[in-house]
């Protein structure tokens, strides 16, 4: 059922399109005959006749003189036709030269017949408003009759009202969701059913059911009509009985089965009925049906889970699968597009129940608690936008299938322009956790993201998107949710809905918070109060002190206490009960930060207590937080006063992962951990540099975020990036700055913005993007070619837009902090704490991937141990005899064992050490040399010259292991190891922890066992 008008009008518009498609003009020109007569006049015949008669002459209906007052509907009263007046009707389903159709129809009315003062015309096609005018007007002109034309959506509008509904589910063979609840006027339900109280006619004909069914769709979704069910429902058992119409006992079967379970919460009084039903599905040829009969089955398998139906797990499933093939006969018959697509959106939704019979062979089961039961369906899908219920955890019978349908879909859906995709869109969002990380998800979603802004407005396109971000942030999928969130705001931003873009930037704020990434929520918090326009100043407010708890949050308790003193002054002089904190929230943590922040720089003296005092001061707040301390701790002492100053700043480290006041220092350090790599950022405590440097590290995270779900097999070692400022219109510039094994370090050089232009904000994006770009590519062992096709598939999604949303961070972030209040911030030599001991645990969603690495192969891994088994051996046979009569060496052997070290590398470090024991290798200078040198360390040790057993020491062996790694990796794995000098460390962790070296093995011998002795 859809209880939201505009649904159901695209429901109907695509209904009528498919009249023309099947060259439906009879059924046509009778509905609009139907609507006239309930729309305009009641006095409507037919006007055919014999052809040799002179035959309809033009008119496909019309009035018929009539002496009873009240003829005239609503319709015909607005166009000022009189009750006696005379009116011809016209109907086409013609698409090409409408004015001139309608033109020749309107002279052969006015030619022949009685004289007509007044003409309707209906037609399928659409008609714009100055064109429809135009079509009136030139009647009148050349005619000298009044002319009303209403185009397909305009009869789509009438036919969508409930009392007009009748006519299009006749007429249309609409599905028998599609049925709108009536308006809720007052006491209209209790009219109606006092009504059908009085009223003991059977329910025979399709007009008298839809009248009833519209009261029984109430009753099912409104507490106050569920006591009247089992009358509705007792109503309806004479439009079942034997002898009436087959469209009509179908429809009445889908009414009874659907009540049963929606409004009742119990199919096994109706599983007769439901069967029934389903077994005629399975073979009829109307894809209609079928989509009413997929929409039971999901009624029904969510029965099963509550215990309320007769029908076993078997059953259902044979069901699925019996409807999933009749969709496909009837594709394979190749339909029109727009029948295709009612098929593949049925197959779809077919694909996306749950699977009963796998659920069935887990311990839970599949089963859903009673304590919903009494919820009503429109109480339940409330809950679950507002993650007050969240769906339960089923396997579903093919969602890859599904995916696969609806981008089977959207092939056809060209040729179907006036499919309505607004369920569809709800379908996705509703599985949005469980379709998001299928191949092509995202391809269908723009597709109806881009239908539905085009039929509906960007702006509910973009509440698609937010619906959806909200639905994986229920399924804590934050990753996947930012994306959506991007995508909602990125709609809004080129629409009219400002204050709802101010209110996504704000959740994209929130959305970076909650995944530890506090300079991008920082930027998206700075551009929603920089996008705040008078219609909803408050925000303005809130923008500030998100930005204010980022800082906070990463240690910059300068900018902080600054940022939430504007806010709560701004707050104060634009927002309605200022200090309501149950209606202003943020309002919490902006004063804990601020108690918090003034606690500490009271401890630490000037200049830190100078500065947060007087920005407290300033703002007015001073009197009022010492206040709210007093009623927080009811007059006690707070626990942070009486604490001593190293150990306030020990507790903040702890909890933050950052010295506080760090932005203090001359020097500003933002780092953070994300993907399994240690991330810092440095730059000036200078005004140019902070923006800039800012501006680059929230860059940086947004491109992290972005490209968390493509696994870029990132090295995890720590990535330094050493950011300066360069004058406004300079080229930018990477290049390395004396990187060591242990921290990959570069040099950027990034230009400031001086003025804001749409071409100015788009070199911004591009050069900081491209700099980001160096930055992570640097530490990933992905091919060039494999970052470069990632990257493009991140451009592809707006990711140029996601990273300067707006306008450029560093416009952000001067509107809210001027460069001569940010030279009066104190300055000190020193940090609080060191700035590189630690940094915040990284979210869940960005730990460290721990699944293989791009490029493993199982099998691939056992040719290379088996090769080392079998060919190192064979090169070192001297040097390893002596070792496995070495005691020495097999304590060796243990140690490493014990470490995790599995034989093939205790092999490879051997070979090592008595390689370089024997030759000392330089590098090469050419190609020959290079293979010379490989031939030398290859061949074979001369017999009875092993080397000296006392080298082959624990370090020894894994300083020779971390030599070799990085030619491991590349060899086996084709990984691309970029940073200089070779990271080898941090390479043999990466291979440990996701290609295998430390649990792949295959049996065999023990290398370095030793020999038997032989009895004497």
């Amino acid at each position: 059922m859809a209880d939201d008008v505009e649904q159901v009008r695209h429901e109907i518009r695509f209904a009528l399109n498919q009249l023309r498609v099947r060259n439906g003009q009879h059924e046509f020109e009778t509905l609009t005959r139907m609507l006239a007569r309930a729309t305009v006049t009641r006095n409507l015949l037919p006007a055919t006749g014999p052809v040799a008669g002179g035959g309809d002459q033009g008119r496909d209906f019309e009035t018929f003189p009539t002496q009873l007052p009240g003829q005239v509907q609503r319709i015909g009263r607005d166009l000022g036709v009189p009750d006696r007046a005379m009116a011809g009707f016209a109907c086409t389903l013609q698409q090409d030269d409408l004015r001139g159709k309608i033109r020749a129809d309107v002279a052969e009315i006015v030619a022949g017949g009685s004289e007509v003062e007044f003409i309707v015309a209906y037609c399928e096609a659409d008609i714009p408003v100055a064109r429809r005018h135009a079509i009136e007007r030139d009647a009148m002109e050349r005619n000298r009759v009044r002319l009303a034309v209403f185009d397909g959506n305009a009869i789509a509008e009438l036919l969508s009202d409930h009392a007009m509904f009748w006519i299009a589910e006749t007429y249309l063979h609409l599905p028998a969701r599609v049925l709108p609840v009536p308006v809720d006027r007052p006491d209209w339900y209790g009219e109606d059913l006092a009504r059908w109280r009085a009223d003991t006619d059977p329910v025979d004909t399709v007009g008298r059911l839809l009248d009833l069914a519209g009261c029984l769709h109430y009753a099912c979704v409104t507490r106050e009509g569920r006591p009247d069910l089992p009358f509705w429902l007792e109503r309806l058992e004479s439009a079942l009985e034997p002898g009436r119409p087959q469209s009509l006992r179908r429809r009445a079967l889908y009414e009874c089965v659907a009540a049963n379970i929606r409004g009742l919460g119990d199919l096994t009084p109706a599983d007769d009925r439901a069967a029934e039903y389903l077994n005629e599905a399975l073979i009829t040829a109307d894809g209609q049906e079928l989509s009413d009969a997929s929409v039971l089955l999901m009624y029904m398998t969510g029965a099963a889970a509550r215990g309320r139906t007769g029908h076993a797990a078997e059953t259902l499933h044979a069901w699925n699968v019996g409807l999933s093939e009749r969709v496909e006969v009837l594709l394979n018959a190749d339909p029109p597009p727009g029948a295709a697509c009612v098929l593949l959106d049925t197959l779809g939704w077919l694909r996306l129940q749950p699977d009963v019979m796998t659920a069935n062979e887990t311990e839970d089961g599949y089963v859903i608690g009673d304590e919903f039961t009494d919820m009503t369906s429109e109480e339940r899908l409330a809950a679950l936008a507002a993650g007050e219920l969240t769906l339960v955890k089923v396997p579903l019978v093919d969602p890859a299938g599904a995916i696969g349908a609806y981008r089977r879909l959207l092939e056809v859906l060209p040729g179907a322009p006036l499919f309505p995709v607004e369920t569809l869109g709800k379908v996705l969002t509703m599985f949005a956790p469980v379709l998001v990380d299928i191949p092509g998800y995202d391809q269908v979603v723009d597709a109806i993201d881009a239908r539905v802004a085009t039929t509906s407005g960007e702006a509910t396109a973009a509440n698609n998107a937010l619906d959806r971000c909200q639905a994986l942030i229920s399924a804590e999928r934050r990753v996947a949710a930012l994306k959506q969130l991007h995508r909602a705001r990125n709609g809004l931003f080129s629409g009219d809905s400002r204050e709802q873009m101010v209110h996504a930037t704000l959740a994209t704020s929130v959305a970076y918070r909650e995944l530890g990434l506090y300079m991008a929520a920082k930027q998206y918090a700075l551009a929603a109060a920089y996008l705040v326009d008078s219609t909803d100043p408050a925000q303005h407010s809130i923008g500030l002190a998100y930005a204010a708890f980022a800082d906070y949050h990463q240690g910059s308790w300068c900018s902080a206490a600054h940022m939430n003193c504007v806010a709560l002054v701004s707050h104060r002089l634009l927002a309605e009960r200022p200090m309501d904190f149950d209606q202003h929230g943020w309002l919490t943590g902006a004063f804990f930060e601020l108690t918090q922040i003034r606690s500490l720089a009271r401890k630490a003296g000037d200049p830190y207590w100078a500065d947060v005092e007087g920005a407290i001061v300033r703002g007015g707040i001073s009197e009022f937080l010492d206040v709210l301390l007093a009623e927080t701790f009811e007059g006690r002492r707070p626990w942070f006063e009486d604490i001593e100053f190293d150990e306030h700043v020990d507790r903040v480290v702890d909890d933050l992962g950052r010295p506080p006041f760090g932005d203090t220092t001359e020097v500003r350090h933002v780092r953070f951990d994300a993907l399994g790599v240690t991330w810092k950022v440095v730059f000036r405590n200078l005004y140019a540099d902070v923006a800039v440097g800012e501006r680059f590290a929230a860059a940086l995270q947004v491109v992290l975020a972005h490209l968390a779900d493509k696994d870029l097999g990132l090295v995890p070692m720590c990535r330094a990036v050493y950011v300066t400022a360069l004058p406004a219109g300079a080229d930018f510039s990477v290049e390395d700055k004396a990187s060591t094994p242990e921290e990959s370090r570069l040099s950027v050089l990034l230009p400031a913005v001086d003025h804001l232009t749409h071409e100015s904000a788009n070199v911004v994006a591009r050069r900081t993007l491209a700099a980001v770009t160096a930055v992570v590519v640097e530490v990933s062992t992905l091919s060039d070619e494999r970052f470069q096709e990632i990257l493009v598939g991140g451009l592809e999604d707006d990711l140029l837009t996601d990273i300067t949303f707006a306008v450029p961070y560093d416009v952000l972030w001067r509107s809210a902090v001027s460069e001569a209040s940010f030279d009066a911030r104190p300055r000190t030599t020193a940090p609080l704490s060191a700035p590189d001991v630690t940094s915040a645990e990284s979210h869940r969603e960005l730990a460290a991937p721990s699944t293989r690495g791009p490029g493993y192969d199982p099998d691939r891994s056992r040719e290379e141990i088996q090769h080392r088994y079998n060919d190192l051996p064979s090169r070192m046979r001297p040097t390893l005899d002596a070792l496995r009569n070495d005691a020495a060496f097999a304590d060796v052997v243990v140690t490493l064992r014990d470490e995790g070290w599995r034989d093939w590398q205790i092999l490879i470090a051997v070979h090592n050490v008595a390689k370089n024991a024997r030759h000392t290798f330089l590098a090469p200078g050419s190609p020959d040399e290079a293979r010379q040198l490989r031939e030398v360390f290859m061949a074979p040790e001369p017999e009875d010259d092993p080397v000296a057993t006392d080298l082959f020491t624990v370090e020894a062996l894994r300083q020779a292991l971390l030599v070799t790694v990085t030619s491991s990796a590349q060899t086996w794995w084709s990984l691309v190891v970029r940073p200089e000098p070779l990271p080898s460390a941090a390479v043999l962790e990466l291979l440990r922890a996701r290609y295998g070296w430390s649990e792949d093995d295959i049996d065999h011998s023990d290398p370095f066992e030793r020999p038997a002795v032989a009895a004497e």
